[in-house]
């Protein structure tokens, strides 16, 4: 899932191995990266784009001398990516349907 910035990452200097790579799949696959629904505690939402960024740089950075790389890494790989209204997309998706 995340084979791309772990190329970009290594472009950018930062020394990542699979098990780095690895180690960020198997906390995603354990929902570390999900929280409860203020609305609804059933349902998950993803958390926040700080949250991510903080997982991805606990599993991937190993020192932190490369936090600087690690911030430019992850400029470049999230370069255009805006974060999406879900309230206005649950909007839009209801009046579809």
């Amino acid at each position: 899932m995340f084979i791309k910035l772990f190329y970009t990452l290594r472009t950018y200097g930062v020394p990542v191995s699979t098990r780095e790579l690895l180690d960020l799949n198997a906390a995603l696959d354990k929902g570390l990266m999900m929280q409860p629904h203020p609305e609804d505690p059933a349902l998950a939402t993803f958390a926040s784009r700080e949250d991510m960024y903080r997982l991805i740089r606990l599993c991937m950075v190993k020192d932190e001398r490369h936090f600087d790389k690690f911030d430019r890494a992850m400029a470049d790989y999230f370069e255009g990516v805006d974060s999406l209204d879900m309230d206005a997309l649950l909007a839009k998706l209801t009046d579809v349907l």
